[in-house]
């Protein structure tokens, strides 16, 4: 993950602050602002081990209940810009998804949910975070296995949006000293794992020279839906777009493309 040290940098979703505190390595403190969906109370009380009083001392700015879905959590930074936004292993967890999205009508279940998450946290970090005149970067660091691999990191969630997809950086955990990558709703950490950072730009060409892009997503003889190919021939090609797990990702692919409808075309 490329950090440039004069970066202004919000973080958001950050569970227990652990990857907030991590950064104050890499960039000075009156550069950085934290945020995390739980109250003070609530993370205080999930999480023995925590980085908010660390954070406090060092005078590092903290939202709480901060929902990167909701346009007046994004106000309250008060016009504040940065030049990053990051959101780190990203997760509804089934219990939560109910709630959190109860006013959106969707199919698809929480690939649709997920993917409608991780879009409106593109879409408000450039409306409302972002400084135009900045780096204007967003980094979403997510792992490589299903479901993840499944909700379009790559492809799908710049539709409706100024961001670019740009490309991905390797996450290296061991990089972050004392950063916990939590559960869901669980004072637990999960085991270190292959992390990716998928990186969006207001600008088409800002990082390209950190970032690679996988050969599917300019190759027409490629499935950029199933990050499959190049296909060896025409049978070949048939027989992906006729197997169960090419249909499953048309299916979620149809839904998001229903839940983008839904919002947008009103």
């Amino acid at each position: 993950m490329y950090l440039n040290p004069d970066w202004r940098i919000l973080t958001v979703g950050d569970g227990d602050l652990s990857f907030t505190r991590a950064l104050l390595s890499r960039v000075d403190a009156s550069q950085l602002h934290g945020s995390v969906y739980d109250s003070e109370e609530v993370l205080r009380d999930k999480y023995q081990q925590h980085a908010v009083d660390d954070l406090v001392q060092c005078q590092v700015p903290l939202l709480f209940e901060f929902d990167v879905t909701d346009p007046l959590s994004w106000q309250r930074l008060q016009g504040k810009q940065f030049d990053l936004v990051i959101f780190q292993f990203p997760l509804l967890s089934q219990l939560g998804s109910a709630a959190a999205f109860s006013s959106i009508k969707h199919v698809g279940g929480l690939n649709t949910l997920n993917r409608a998450l991780l879009h409106q946290y593109l879409f408000y970090s450039a409306r409302y975070a972002l400084d135009p005149n900045g780096a204007g970067v967003c980094y979403i660091t997510s792992k490589d296995v299903k479901p993840y691999s499944h909700w379009g990191l790559d492809h799908a969630l710049t539709a409706h949006t100024p961001m670019h997809y740009i490309g991905e950086q390797h996450f290296d955990l061991k990089a972050f000293a004392g950063y916990k990558v939590r559960n869901v709703d669980r004072d637990k950490h999960v085991k270190d794992t292959l992390g990716i950072t998928y990186t969006y730009a207001l600008q088409h060409d800002t990082m390209t020279q950190h970032c690679h892009r996988r050969h599917y997503l300019d190759d027409d003889n490629c499935c950029m839906l199933c990050r499959a190919g190049p296909f060896q021939g025409v049978m070949d090609k048939e027989n992906h777009f006729n197997s169960k797990s090419h249909q499953q990702m048309q299916q979620f692919s149809m839904h998001w493309q229903h839940w983008l409808s839904e919002r947008y075309n009103k």
